[in-house]
């Protein structure tokens, strides 16, 4: 189905299942949604149930503003013009070209085309169940995350991904070079779908 986003359902909508990704930026592009962080070191994909018409891309944090506002004045017109969605007295900045750009690079140049070309290093089918903070070489970080090292291969898990306790996790290890591989997570969210989460990492050796 085909969708544009210039409603106040649609709009309501987006944001729900942008929060799933819990990142710093969103892209929506046909039928996928896309995450990143304000660093571009992650992205997040996240496969919808419709197609939207026209490509949007905007601070989560400026989108929650939006919706508060939206949610509060349920009568206001809501239109796009010169890349904003407005809404009574608020608008949204939907085109950040440079947004754009670098996620487009982290899906068609960073990680896909490498994970094609690169060696399995390791795969993991239940991240949850593979943890064992009793284990000597299992630490915690700073961002709430825990790292476990299997092999001199460093696996992360926790607030750096968009988990919950009730979440399936699998990992895929691909080695893209003798310095770095390309962390690939599966996680299946269940009734509300899977969102696969990538990231490059340096190798310890």
């Amino acid at each position: 189905m085909i969708t544009q986003i210039n409603n106040r359902d649609e709009i309501l909508s987006v944001f729900e299942q942008s929060k799933l990704l819990k990142m710093d930026i969103i892209y929506i592009q046909g039928g996928f949604l896309y995450g990143t962080n304000l660093d571009y070191t992650i992205l997040e994909v996240y496969k919808l149930d419709k197609y939207y018409q026209m490509e949007f891309c905007f601070l989560f944090k400026d989108m929650k503003t939006f919706v508060k506002y939206v949610e509060e004045n349920p009568y206001e017109d809501m239109f796009i013009s010169d890349g904003c969605l407005k809404y009574g007295n608020i608008s949204l900045n939907i085109y950040n070209s440079f947004s754009i750009w670098k996620i487009k690079w982290l899906l068609e140049t960073q990680f896909i085309p490498n994970i094609s070309e690169s060696k399995l290093l390791m795969q993991i089918d239940d991240l949850y169940n593979y943890f064992d903070e009793d284990n000597p070489y299992t630490k915690k970080t700073s961002e709430k995350s825990v790292v476990k090292f299997d092999h001199n291969i460093a696996i992360i898990y926790g607030k750096i991904l968009p988990v919950n306790k009730s979440d399936k996790v699998s990992l895929y290890i691909y080695k893209k070079n003798d310095n770095v591989s390309i962390y690939r997570y599966i996680i299946n969210k269940k009734k509300k779908g899977i969102i696969e989460s990538y990231m490059a990492c340096l190798n310890l050796d």
